[in-house]
This record gives C-alpha cells, structure tokens and sequence, in this order.
C-alpha cells in the first residue's frame, strides 16, 4: 500500500510590531512641529523668566526679602503653575484626543501594538516632553537665583523647592489631564482642565485670605512660631555645649551648697545696685528699669542684649558733658561673670590683632553702624560673613579652644539670620526670639560724654561688627536657657494688651497648645492649600518656613509643626524664680516631644502613590474608550 504523505501547512502568526521606540520618536518630532504646543511652551518659559527675575532680586535683600519677597514668590506660585498646567493641557490634547479622533489609536493596535504599551507610549512621550520643559524652568530659575542658591540656606532652599516642585507636577498632575481629556471633547476638555487648574493655583490664596482676615489668630500663631525656633535654638545651645570643658561653666551659677545666683550677684556689684532678681533681666524689664533709672540698665541690655559684651559702666557725675568719664573705677558690665570670660577673651583677641601689624583679623564693612543688617543702607542691607572672623579666632592661640563654639554660632547665623532680622519689630510684652537691641549699644558708645573706656570698645564694635552678632548669638542663646520667661500676651482683636493678658505661664503655654494642635490639624486635612505649600517649602527647617510665609497673604499656612506638651516649659519659667535663686538651664530638666506636623516630603510621597494609582484608572478609562 502506498502511503501518502500529506504535508500540513502551517499559518504563522504575524509578528508582534516591535516599534515601540521608533513611535516613542515619532510623536516626539510631531509635538516638536505643533505650533500650539510650541507656543504654550514657550509662553510657560517667558512666565518663569519674568517670575524668577523678580524673585531673585526681591529675595537677594533681607529686608526686601521678608517684606515683599515671599509675596512674590506665591504670586510666582499662582502663574507658573498655571501656565505650566495650560501647556500640558495643550500637550494631552494633541497627544491623546486628536490621536484617538484621528485613528492613529487604532492604526498602531492593528499593527500588534498592545493597549497597555500604546497607553505606556504616551504617557513616557508627555513625562519626557513635559519633563524637558520643567527642567528648562528649572535651569533658569537656579541661574537667575545663582547668588541666593549656592548659599544653601533659606532663602536657597524656597528657590530649589520651586524647581522640584516642576518635576513632581509633571507627574502629579499628567492623571488629571489624561483623564478629562479622554472623557469629554477637545474643547469642554480644555475649558475643564483650564478650570481644575485655576481652582488649584487659587485654592492657596482663598485660603490664606480666609485665615489672615483673623487678625487674633495670626498674632497668636506668631508667638507659638516665634517660641518653636526659641525652643530650637536655646535647646541646641545647651545640647552642643554641656560637655564642653570651655564652655560648660557658663551653666554652673551657684556655689556648692549655695542657693543664690553668681551672675546676679555679680551683675549686683559691677553696676553697684541695691538689688537684682531674675525677673529684672528680662529683656522688657529690663528696658522699663532703663528707662526710669538710667545709665545702669541701658548698659545692661547693651551688654546682654546688644552684642556690647565689653561695654564699660561708671557711675560718676558729669562735669564737663563735652568730654568723656576719665574714671579709674569703670569696669565692663558683666565683668567677673562665666560668660564674660569667653566673650572678653575673643574681644582681646581681636583687639591684640587688630593693633598687629601682621596678624590683623579680616575686615569685612569698617565704619559699619548697625547689627545684623546696617539700617543706613535700608533696603540695600546685606547680611554680614561671619566665616573669615571665625576662620582666623579658630587659629589664635587664646580662642582656638572655642572653635566648636564660634562654628555653632555660624551655623546659627546662616540659618536665622533671615528670621532674626525680619521678626526685629516688637512691641511690649510680645514673644520675641532675640531681642537684639543693637541700637541701644550704639547710642551709648556714641555719647560723647561717655566712659573713656568705651572708645576702644567703639572702634572694635565698628571695625568688626560680626564681632557684635557673634556676642549676641552666645549671650541671647545662653539667656534663653538661663532665664525662659513666657510673655504673657494673648492677642484678642479690639483689646489691649493689658484686657488681654494671660494670668500665668501655664495658661499661655495651654492656649499655645491649643494654637498649634489646631493649625496643625487644619494644615493636615486642607487639601487645598497643600500644593501652595508645597511648591515652595520642601527644603529647610519647619519652624523657619512658618515663620517666614507667616507675612505672605498669598501663602500663608499658619503653623505646620510644634511641640506636643509646650506646658513643660511652664514649670522652669522665669515667673518661678522670685528672688537671686541661682540660675539653671531650663532643657537640662525639660523634656519637650516634637509634635509630627505637617511634612511636605510626605505629601509629596503620597500625592505621588495617588497618581500612579489614577494612572491606571485613566489607563482602563483609555483602553475602553479606544475599542469603542
């Protein structure tokens, strides 16, 4: 029998189109010829050239900066964001809608291209389009903004937050895009996606107005702010410098066995008063005591409060009112004292060098009157350079020991020296950071009928003022732990501060509690105020950030962290301590617990996890529309 074969033809299945890169680069080159979305492009390009422009020269000058500047930098926030948002809006549009109506959708399916990879094509298509766009913004602003960038500091980190913050709304927002622009026409499509992104770039601003209109509300958060960075500055002195052999002996203020304080005791004798407490020291107290009794006390705020640690006291009757006190009896104010030892051994450090002739300290502005910024220079007032001092004292003989010390206070400086500055303006019995009263110093050192004494100490003070911020910095750091004192303030719209007084230190620290936990609360679940605050406060301390935006009516969020028991700080108040009782330092006892706020790196991390879950609820959304 003959056997047939019978040969069996096998049909092969047509290859998969394998071109998903060669599509990748063809729509690229078809949105690079789109006029539409070259012009929107271009347009979000000129907005952020003319935005940064105005910010960076705004936020180059302090006083400019806390004034105005983060005004501008929310407006920045308002037309940046919206015209970013218009562009990719015209992107989607021509991306998917056009495509989808076009067929071009369904030429590539039937060319074997899978729904998820031509979803996943258009998407990596948009991210990389978009993409280069907001790093071209981003590139400009940091050029624009060189000079505030490259300090790394606040003001560095607004402007750097502003750039991330075009990366994470490309990928944030592309979701929302994709989505109307696949379920409704091109033109209700761009007249909603037009409409979500004006509600998202004002949203921070209805917001902010609906909070600064509550005049009360604002002042009290201002004074929890103001104690948080107290808080963190005095609790970091005492941190650094507990164990530290020379410096640590400025904590110690009794004998053993003794019970009364050295340093008023002390302060007692130079000044030659009939008595002294601890409640006399305090800033406020102190300028009401100045003010009815005279030359003593106005040398003791210049010395604890004004940078003029060495400033010189003689009480001794003026004869002559054109020449200066020849006295043999003046001595410097805070002589004798443990904080005395380290700020005069620095002085005559500077003072030897000063006189050298080969080992003359650094001079940065001579002839400078002011603080931390010289008020006769007005808006054009620069922050001073604390690093060349502190560079050649960390190389003396004498001050080397001090190099952890004078490295703390420049970091301190370059951290707070923009929130010192703008916050200076007090009023009587209002929290305060620093009280810096530098102008006090000054009008005593200028007084011709002054100590004799004091003319050396003028010419050091005016030669190195970074001198005078390095004094204040330790002596306001070190008062502040010595004697914590809470202002008993308690801002009520149409009263006066005496009508609105707290009793005591416990009832303020409650109701600063009470500030904090709802403001914070707020800041946590108003979504719509997320975004403004994003988009310009990643970077840098939360205390700080409050503080500055706090005089933005654009952007302004309140208090985003705290502390959860602010009633501790109640038991070691100044308000305790009736009489000479020696001084202690108030965080070796107190125990204060941060209170988890509201964190910007985590609303990035979750608004990010959002949108990749809406991206594949608009990818089932495409998918099923594309096979209709």
């Amino acid at each position: 029998m003959e056997t047939i074969k019978t040969k069996v033809l096998k049909t092969k299945k047509p290859k998969e189109f394998n071109g998903f890169k060669t599509l990748y680069l063809i729509n690229l080159k078809r949105l690079l010829r789109n006029k539409a979305v070259l012009a929107t492009a271009i347009i979000s390009i000129i907005v952020t050239l003319i935005l940064s422009s105005s910010v960076a020269g705004l936020l180059n000058t302090p006083i400019n900066a806390f004034e105005i500047g983060v005004i501008i930098v929310s407006i920045s926030f308002i037309f940046e964001v919206f015209f970013f948002i218009v562009f990719m809006i015209i992107m989607s549009t021509e991306l998917i809608k056009k495509q989808m109506q076009d067929g071009i959708q369904n030429i590539e399916t039937r060319s074997g291209i899978k729904f998820n990879s031509s979803f996943l094509l258009r998407w990596f298509v948009f991210i990389t389009f978009v993409g280069g766009i907001a790093l071209i913004n981003s590139i400009l602003k940091i050029i624009i903004a060189s000079s505030i960038v490259l300090k790394f500091d606040l003001i560095s980190g607004i402007v750097l937050s502003t750039c991330v913050f075009y990366f994470f709304l490309t990928i944030v927002w592309s979701p929302i895009v994709f989505l109307v622009t696949i379920l409704c026409s091109i033109a209700w499509s761009v007249m909603i996606n037009i409409l979500i992104a004006m509600i998202l770039c004002l949203s921070g601003l209805f917001s902010s107005l609906s909070s600064m209109t509550d005049f009360t509300r604002i002042n009290n958060y201002d004074s929890v702010m103001k104690t948080n960075i107290k808080i963190n500055i005095s609790k970091s002195f005492y941190d650094n410098f507990k164990d530290d052999k020379a410096v640590n002996s400025i904590f110690i203020d009794s004998k053993a066995n003794e019970k009364s304080s050295l340093f008023l005791n002390q302060i007692q004798t130079n000044l030659e008063l009939e008595s002294l407490n601890a409640q006399d020291i305090n800033y406020y107290n102190l300028s009401n005591l100045g003010q009815r009794q005279g030359l003593a006390f106005d040398s003791l705020i210049a010395a604890l409060y004004g940078g003029g640690a060495n400033i010189h006291y003689a009480e001794v009757e003026i004869t002559e009112p054109e020449d200066t006190i020849k006295s043999e009896i003046a001595k410097p104010v805070l002589q004798d004292t443990e904080i005395f030892k380290i700020l005069n051994e620095i002085y005559q450090t500077i003072l030897t060098g000063m006189k050298s002739n080969n080992n003359k300290p650094t001079i940065s502005s001579p002839g400078f009157k002011g603080g931390y910024l010289d008020e006769l220079y007005g808006a054009e007032s620069g922050f001073h350079n604390l690093s060349p001092l502190i560079k050649w004292l960390k190389k003396q003989e004498d001050t080397k020991k001090y190099s952890a010390l004078l490295d703390w206070v420049n970091s301190i400086y370059s951290k707070y020296a923009f929130i010192l500055t703008g916050t200076k303006m007090m009023e009587q019995n209002r929290t305060y950071i620093f009280a810096s009263d530098f102008d006090e110093l000054w009008k005593l050192l200028e007084k011709k009928e002054t100590v004799v004494e004091n003319s050396q100490v003028h010419k050091v003070y005016k030669r190195y003022p970074e001198l005078l911020i390095i004094n204040n910095i330790i002596t306001e750091a070190w008062l502040n732990n010595m004697l914590w004192k809470a202002e008993l303030y308690n801002s009520v719209w149409g009263l006066s501060s005496e009508e609105s007084n707290f009793n005591d230190a416990a009832q303020a620290y409650q109701a600063y509690q009470g500030w904090a936990n709802e403001s914070i609360l707020k800041n946590n679940i108003n979504i719509f105020q997320h975004f403004s605050i994003m988009y310009s406060q990643l970077f840098g301390s939360a205390f700080n950030k409050d503080l500055v935006f706090s005089k933005s009516v654009l952007a302004y969020s309140g208090i985003t962290n705290g502390y959860t028991n602010y009633s501790e700080l109640a038991k070691y108040d100044l308000s305790e301590n009736k009489s000479n009782e020696a001084l202690t330092p108030i965080f070796e006892k107190a125990n204060l617990k941060k209170k988890f706020g509201y964190n910007v790196a985590v609303s990035y991390l979750i608004y990010l996890l959002v949108s990749f879950g809406l991206n594949y609820l608009v990818y089932l959304v495409w998918s099923r529309k594309s096979k209709i």
